[in-house]
């Protein structure tokens, strides 16, 4: 984590000296700014993260149906086949 002076509590000699003043605000922007970048790279890792999650979940959702299909392939070719071999044996006989 970032180490920083916290330069958002004002100064009381800030509010008498523009340049102090000036300066304090530049350094509170640059700190702000490094929090966003913070923030930013953080918000970045989560979604390489989530959309290396969202490739593993598709691929196992894509085995398991082609698993059912295959199943279901096999179920149907089964029984048309014990169908076929009941007509024959036993009604084309």
């Amino acid at each position: 984590m970032l180490m920083t002076i916290d330069f958002l509590e004002p100064i009381e000699a800030e509010s008498e000296n523009l340049d102090l003043h000036t300066k304090l605000c530049a350094a509170r922007y640059q700190q702000i700014t490094q929090h966003f970048d913070v923030i930013n790279l953080r918000l970045v890792n989560i979604e390489s993260t989530l959309k290396e999650i969202q490739t593993v979940v598709s691929a196992n959702q894509n085995a398991i149906l082609n698993r059912f299909l295959s199943w279901g392939g096999i179920a149907i070719l089964s029984m048309l086949g014990t169908i076929g071999f009941l007509l024959n044996h036993y009604v084309l006989k």
